[in-house]
């Protein structure tokens, strides 16, 4: 047996890695599938030649995914439209779950240079709290 980091990953594993990542399996079960460890998994999943072959496996979906996605908006708008609050407020949800989709995350980390001001992760927070408490109230 290779010492510990020495192994190759295959071309195989590789794009079984990427076909797993978007099923959404999680790095566990990729891993006893390809018979590789779990960092293994956690670290080709972030290998640009990985990343190629999530992309190429995107593309051959591509009009799928286009008419998907046009559905999920099209259920949003419905349910925002209902007369019914649970579907509006799930709706609401979804929504905001849809829009960050492709942005780069949330710095939560403050700037070195931020002299003690607050990230927008930190304010969005607060501002939800300060909704939800306002809500409570009403």
């Amino acid at each position: 047996m290779p010492a510990k980091g020495k192994t190759k990953v295959t071309d195989a594993q590789r794009a079984a890695i990427a076909a797993g990542k978007l099923a959404g399996k999680p790095a566990k079960r990729i891993a006893a599938e390809t018979g590789l460890a779990k960092s293994t998994v956690d670290h080709q999943a972030n290998d640009p030649r990985t990343s190629t072959l999530t992309l190429r496996l995107k593309g051959k979906d591509e009009a799928r995914l286009e008419e998907a996605w046009d559905l999920t908006v099209k259920s949003i708008l419905a349910d925002l439209k209902s007369n019914s609050p649970e579907f509006v407020i799930a709706a609401r949800r979804d929504l905001m779950r849809l829009l960050p989709l492709g942005d780069p995350p949330l710095l939560r980390i403050a700037p070195q240079d931020a002299q003690g001001d607050f990230t927008l992760e930190e304010l969005l927070m607060a501002y939800r709290s300060a909704s939800q408490k306002q809500t409570d109230r009403g």
